[in-house]
C-alpha cells in the first residue's frame, strides 16, 4: 500500500492475515482454494438497506469519484502483485467462536459448483 498514492489509500485499513469472506465480494471461493484474495469495499451510504438488488439500484446512484479511486487502487494492487518477487503469505487467522452456536468458525472449503440453479437434474 505504501506505493499507492496517499489520496487513494487514505481511510483504508488492512489486516493480514484477514478474515474469510462472508459473501458479497465473491472472493471466498479463492480463499477456499488457498489463493490470496482481497475483499475490497467502498462507502456504503446505506446501499444495502435501500438500494441493493432492487429496482432502485440504478446508475444515478454511482459516485464517480469513488469509482475512480477504486479503479486506481485495484490497478495499483494488481500491478504491484505482478511485480513483487515474493508470494503473498497464505497464513490463516485463527477464527473466534460463533456467538450464536459457541462453535469455532470455519474457513470456506472448496466444494463442487451448483450448476442447475437449484433445479433438480
Amino acid at each position: 500500500m505504501a506505493r499507492t498514492p496517499d489520496n487513494i489509500t487514505r481511510g483504508i485499513t488492512v489486516s493480514f492475515p484477514g478474515m474469510p469472506g462472508g459473501g458479497g465480494t465473491d472472493h471466498a471461493s479463492f480463499v477456499a482454494a488457498g489463493v490470496p484474495s482481497f475483499g475490497l469495499g467502498s462507502n456504503m451510504w446505506d446501499y444495502t438497506s435501500y438500494t441493493w438488488h432492487t429496482n432502485r439500484d440504478t446508475y444515478d446512484k454511482l459516485v464517480f469519484d469513488d469509482l475512480e479511486a477504486d479503479v486506481v487502487l485495484t490497478t495499483c494492487l494488481i500491478y504491484q502483485a505482478c511485480e513483487d518477487p515474493t508470494f503473498v503469505a497464505r497464513d490463516r487467522r485463527m477464527l473466534s467462536n460463533d456467538p450464536r452456536t459457541g462453535k469455532p468458525r470455519t474457513w470456506p472449503e472448496v466444494r463442487d459448483a451448483e450448476r442447475a440453479g437449484g433445479l433438480k437434474k
